[in-house]
């Protein structure tokens, strides 16, 4: 996956976050999934996006399990991250198992 993408590691209100960056970037897009758990399972599909110029981005709040403190976390995550890397203010917020808790969590939370 090494030629699909450049790995970007850093912290943010001291949680881990994992930024995939496409090679294949398509100008003006910015198009990007938001991981809420288990970034890089089910990978295929993170392949497939980045291939097609889309970011992957992963915020460790996991073990919040969607409080009330997480989803805040996130929202200001969010701000942080479409600015900084200059993506589309809306994600394609994908989760399951407990990403799913997290992400019905936020989308209840955001109405856009």
């Amino acid at each position: 996956m090494s030629r699909l993408l450049k790995e970007i590691s850093l912290k943010y209100n001291g949680h881990a976050v994992t930024v995939l960056e496409p090679c294949n970037k398509v100008d003006g897009r910015n198009f990007w999934v938001w991981r809420a758990e288990f970034l890089g399972a089910f990978d295929y599909v993170d392949r497939e996006l980045l291939r097609q110029g889309w970011y992957v981005a992963y915020y460790k709040v996991s073990d919040m399990y969607g409080a009330p403190q997480a989803i805040a976390l996130m929202k200001d995550f969010h701000d942080y991250i479409t600015k900084k890397f200059k993506l589309h203010t809306k994600a394609d917020l994908f989760g399951f198992s407990r990403g799913g808790t997290i992400r019905g969590q936020l989308c209840s939370e955001i109405s856009e």
